[in-house]
């Protein structure tokens, strides 16, 4: 299941309820929606405990608290649904260990711990305990209990997802069983367990790398988690780790406390400046690790807030540090899920980054060659116009970003799963956010018009731009909606219309700037036109003659239109029917397709679907791949005389639209 935003399965802890019990995080606290689910999931684990095991679970945490909201539920706030009961098990089950492991005394517990990883270990085989004094006076025959407890939820983990369950019992078991702290020791975070849960519970699997990459946030969450410990583990009434280091460096309580505040805040706003730094700098990573980024930050606030509340109805020192580890583990888990509901200026900054999140993602994808084209005109033509240079920076950013708006709509429009071989930004952002952000683009270009030195002029160009961008659109979805394919004119015209609005609004924004006089200006748009053509057909060519190109062409789907099927559909009318299968996806299992494929060709029968095989072949019989190439010469014939003509006009020679011109030929071979 892929998430469209950041959060679908929780939802925000009203503010009010969270300061009512003296919590005082910065950041928002969410529950999930599935807390019943949870319930059920602990009750479960709890009763098989009781019963296997021996031990009241019920002396360990009370994770449904007097609302009946299950403690996991903030943990594990954006756990899919059919995760969340695994996800729950498997962190309590973490929790129950290491309170059956405080049954012993320091020295007996080193080999509990020893005797629990093997427990633990989904490829050890039945067999009574081994271990020595307490153990296996005391434990008895409950390590083939807790085998057998531990298998369950084992075997839970792997039915719902294998491989990312594999991994994440091995890391649970490494990071579980440990040997316990000697007293006095800091403890390290409890969210040592959960880090693997959580990406289990959100199907999120972090390669080592990701790690790396988001270790940073992953320390300061650790270290917030740890102070929250120390702050709340004193009600004033006993001596907890707080008490005795506030007495050691001579501070009072209350002293240390808010020094301790003030500390957990801090790395509060130091998580929001690790996240607004990796959302600047690397944009397409921090995207695709965005639900992690931000639940990592919900696990401060709600671990805040569910120590407020616990602290508010009993004294948290009466638990020993093994046990508030495993306890924390599971509400730092618990914070796992929040919207960042922040004040002031920091709304508006989150506002901003969450407008232009789709856009920004795509501009931080490789450039297509036929993108990188773009970019580089404003530049070439620039050489007839002699616009300033900011004017040209200017004009180039207000291009490229439009470029970027389009092309999340297309992608859209089309079903496009995939640019430039990664996702499509309405993947990630989902359609309707993903639109929006598109539409703000226009608009801000508007407003980025306004700084050139005629902005009522530029405004009009780009309205009439827009005017065309969206004509040319309408067009080609009128045409898929009607499953219409068109004739190459009407194709070309679109063409024009669409990626030539942009190159138009290239050479007209220029000629506005211009600091040659009007009557001495050459008409840009011709050429631009002509290079928009070739540029976009192009592409659609290598597409179809390079497979691997598809991959990195600026199109992520192959059942769009292009000029080579418009080709055929036009000069072999007999292969319509093939053709719009092709492009509208008709499904007609009954009718015979009358396909002139080779059977082994067909993959899923073409009287049913007709694979991208059965075209290639329907291309290169009739001839469209080739006619596409010619059109290919023709144009970029005409792409030089009209260049030609232009250093005629203007007595000058234009080295840069040459180069320009060279690199279109790239890819196309002799």
């Amino acid at each position: 299941m892929e998430f469209q935003t950041t959060w679908i399965h929780s939802t925000t802890v009203d503010e009010i309820e969270v300061r009512r019990f003296g919590a005082f995080t910065t950041l928002p606290v969410r529950i999930s929606k599935y807390n019943d689910i949870a319930n059920n999931a602990t009750q479960k684990l709890s009763c098989s405990w009781d019963a296997s095991v021996g031990m009241r679970s019920s002396n360990l945490v009370t994770l449904a608290g007097d609302s009946g909201v299950n403690l996991v539920a903030y943990a594990l706030a954006e756990a899919l649904p059919d995760r969340m009961a695994t996800a729950v098990r498997l962190a309590q089950l973490g929790q129950l260990c290491e309170a059956f492991c405080d049954q012993f005394g320091p020295q007996s517990r080193v080999e509990v711990y020893e005797m629990l990883s093997r427990c633990l270990d989904p490829c050890s085989i039945a067999s009574s305990c081994s271990c020595s004094g307490a153990c296996s006076k005391e434990s008895g025959g409950k390590q083939a209990q807790l085998r057998t407890l531990a298998s369950e939820v084992f075997a839970e983990l792997i039915q719902v997802d294998r491989e990312h369950g594999m991994l994440v019992w091995d890391l649970f078991r490494r990071n579980f069983a440990t040997e316990p702290m000697s007293f006095g020791c800091r403890k390290r975070s409890p969210f040592r367990t959960l880090w693997p849960i959580l990406e289990f519970s959100i199907a999120l699997r972090l390669s080592d790398t990701d790690r790396i990459f988001l270790q940073d946030i992953r320390n300061v969450v650790d270290e917030c988690l740890i102070l929250n410990d120390e702050y709340w583990n004193t009600n004033g009434t006993e001596m907890c780790q707080t008490d005795f280091g506030s007495r050691m460096r001579g501070l009072s309580i209350d002293t240390e406390r808010e020094c301790l505040r003030s500390k957990i805040v801090a790395l509060e706003t130091r998580y929001l400046s690790l996240r607004a730094e990796l959302y600047w700098k690397y944009p397409a990573e921090s995207m695709r690790l965005r639900r992690w980024i931000e639940a990592a930050g919900v696990v401060m606030a709600s671990y805040n807030y569910w120590r407020a509340s616990s602290s508010s109805s009993a004294g948290s020192c009466s638990w020993s540090t093994t046990e508030w580890t495993r306890l924390d583990s599971r509400t730092s888990n618990n914070s796992l899920s929040s919207t960042q509901t922040f004040s002031g200026s920091y709304i508006d900054r989150e506002g901003a980054a969450t407008l232009t999140a789709p856009t920004t993602y795509i501009s931080s994808l490789p450039p297509s060659p036929s993108v990188q084209i773009l970019n580089q005109a404003p530049s070439a033509l620039n050489t007839w116009t002699r616009a300033s240079a900011p004017t040209v920076k200017c004009i180039s950013s207000l291009v490229t970003s439009l470029q970027n708006a389009t092309t999340i709509l297309s992608d859209i429009n089309a079903d496009n799963s995939q640019r430039h071989n990664q996702r499509a930004a309405h993947t990630i952002f989902g359609a309707s956010q993903a639109t929006n952000s598109a539409s703000y683009t226009f608009i801000q270009a508007m407003t980025d018009a306004r700084t050139l030195s005629k902005p009522g002029l530029a405004i009009d160009i780009l309205l009439d731009g827009f005017n065309r961008l969206y004509t040319g659109q309408s067009r080609e979805l009128n045409w898929k909606f009607n499953a219409y394919v068109p004739s190459e004119a009407e194709y070309l015209s679109v063409i024009d219309e669409t990626t030539g609005s942009l190159y138009s609004l290239v050479a007209k924004l220029l000629q506005a700037e211009s600091c040659v006089p009007g009557r001495c200006q050459p008409d840009l748009v011709p050429l631009a036109t002509l290079l928009a053509r070739f540029v976009r057909v192009k592409e659609e060519y290598l597409s179809f003659s390079n497979r691997e190109s598809k991959l990195l062409g600026s199109s992520g789907n192959e059942h769009a239109f292009s000029y080579p099927i418009v080709r055929l559909a036009n000069a072999r009318p007999d292969s319509r029917a093939q053709v719009s299968k092709f492009l509208f996806g008709h499904k007609e299992t009954n009718k015979d397709s009358h396909c002139q494929c080779p059977k082994e060709a067909k993959g899923d029968a073409c009287g049913y679907d007709v694979s991208y095989s059965c075209l290639m072949i329907l291309l290169n019989d009739c001839g469209a791949l080739r006619a596409t190439r010619e059109f290919l010469r023709e144009t970029e014939t005409s792409i030089e005389k009209e260049m030609m003509h232009l250093e005629k006009l203007t007595g000058e020679m234009n080295p840069s639209i040459r180069f320009l011109i060279a690199e279109l030929r790239e890819g196309l071979g002799c």
